[in-house]
């Protein structure tokens, strides 16, 4: 078994580093979808993955890092009526590859996962909808984790996942702001971030801060009883948002 997962992680890294060559990104993501190559992807998700086995965690993250690659140029095959077996599935594993025990072991494993459901999220699937709420809830653990009370966490090793964790909660705000309601724990956090970070990391957050805002009446009093209001009027003359 050990020397399959390494033929696999060895196959998938490859696929994996063919998607950049230049001018022939899409061509052989359309080639792989056609061969199923996701399927590929899926059983080793699924059935081969092992948390208590450190050593199946490359080839989980070789995984991702490819289906993070198809699905940024072809988000279509979790489409309600895709005939992927077992997407359903799979959209629950990667639920779950949101635990912050990830972070320790293996962040990597996160960050992929991260920015694998931005480009699920912005699709808008339908079969996604049921399962917001968790990747939600998640990421504000993640968020509040990375960033400690107020921001003192946020270091150069994690800010990126930060961007891309508001990146996310962006996209979600943008096709399902009915799940704005959920990220209502981290409001003050992203006010506190607004108010003393730069460049991008407190771009994302005043636009999220924004988005938050405008999903519904209820989160805009919201906003505006934590001063987030005014925050954003001081900050928008800085960003375009």
């Amino acid at each position: 078994p050990q020397v399959i997962d390494e033929v696999y992680e060895k196959t998938a890294s490859l696929f994996y580093n063919l998607t950049f060559i230049e001018g022939e990104e899409t061509k052989l993501i359309k080639y792989y979808t056609s061969i199923k190559i996701e399927a590929f992807l899926f059983y080793y998700i699924n059935h081969k993955f092992n948390t208590k086995k450190k050593d199946t965690y490359l080839p989980l993250l070789r995984s991702l890092m490819l289906l993070f690659r198809i699905v940024k140029y072809n988000p279509q095959i979790f489409d309600k009526d895709s005939n992927i077996p077992e997407k359903e599935t799979v959209l629950d594993k990667l639920v779950t590859f949101f635990d912050t025990k990830y972070i320790a072991e293996n962040p990597d494993i996160v960050e992929y996962n991260i920015k694998l459901w931005i480009f699920l999220v912005r699709n808008g699937n339908e079969i996604l909808k049921l399962r917001m709420k968790k990747v939600v809830l998640n990421c504000n653990k993640i968020l509040k984790d990375d960033c400690g009370t107020h921001g003192e966490n946020i270091t150069q090793k994690n800010m990126q996942r930060v961007v891309n964790m508001m990146s996310l909660h962006i996209s979600i705000c943008g096709q399902f702001k009915e799940e704005a309601n959920n990220m209502k724990e981290i409001v003050e956090l992203i006010i506190l971030i607004c108010k003393e970070k730069t460049d991008l990391i407190r771009k994302n957050a005043a636009i999220l801060l924004a988005r938050i805002a405008k999903s519904s009446t209820e989160m805009e009093d919201y906003v505006r009883s934590l001063h987030g209001m005014d925050v954003l009027v001081n900050v928008s003359k800085f960003l375009n948002i």
